[in-house]
C-alpha cells in the first residue's frame, strides 16, 4: 500500500480586517502569501 502525505499548510502570521465594515479579512501566511476573504453573510 502506498500512501502520500501532504505537508501541512503554512501558519497564519497576520490577520487584518477592512476598517470600514469588517466584511473583508486579509490573512498573511508564513510563506509570504496573502489570503483575502469576504465574510459578509446576507440574511
Amino acid at each position: 500500500v502506498m500512501t502520500t502525505f501532504m505537508p501541512p499548510p503554512p501558519a497564519a502570521t497576520f490577520l487584518a480586517f477592512h476598517p470600514q465594515d469588517n466584511n473583508i479579512i486579509a490573512i498573511g501566511m508564513e510563506d509570504s502569501t496573502i489570503q483575502i476573504y469576504n465574510v459578509r453573510i446576507d440574511e
